[in-house]
């Protein structure tokens, strides 16, 4: 006889396993239970129902809510595209990854090894760049007489 405890007790266990390596039962079992709370229909319904029938939805009701104006949304959408069409995405993105931190590691061993200065941007330069030089006035044509010639007169008396 199977008391309650020990039914508590394994539903615990198989929820942390679950949690801890997820398998195709535990992703359903997700799917459905987010289903039933979205469109507010019963579990015991929603299990019974075909897997297409529930898993579209739910991930349409996700790709709603993200606003695809924000760069990090957008990319997000495009990464999970890219792993769509390329089951080794994310090992060749991995692999890349550590490609680049490698040549970036030999570039600095390299550098210290000839003890050259670390690197670094003029920002004398981007200043200089970035500024804009003063506007010229413009001399009027007509109706202006220029007093300026006489300021160091006023200033001398």
């Amino acid at each position: 006889m199977i008391f309650l405890n020990e039914i508590i007790e394994s539903c615990k266990a198989e929820a942390i396993a679950g949690r801890l390596a997820p398998n195709e039962v535990n992703e359903w079992r997700y799917y459905c239970r987010e289903y039933s709370k979205t469109f507010h229909t019963p579990l015991h319904v929603v299990l019974t129902m075909p897997p297409e029938q529930v898993i579209l939805p739910f991930f349409e009701e996700q790709l709603g809510k993200k606003n695809l104006s924000e760069p990090d949304q957008f990319e997000a959408i495009v990464e999970e595209i890219r792993r769509l069409q390329d089951p080794n995405y994310d090992e060749n993105k991995e692999k890349s990854e550590d490609d680049y931190v490698k040549g970036i590691e030999a570039w600095e061993a390299e550098r210290v090894r000839k003890g050259a200065p670390i690197p670094r941007p003029n920002k004398k330069k981007k200043k200089v760049e970035a500024e804009e030089p003063e506007p010229v006035p413009e001399t009027r044509k007509q109706g202006f007489v220029d007093l300026s010639r006489f300021a160091h007169e006023t200033e001398e008396s």
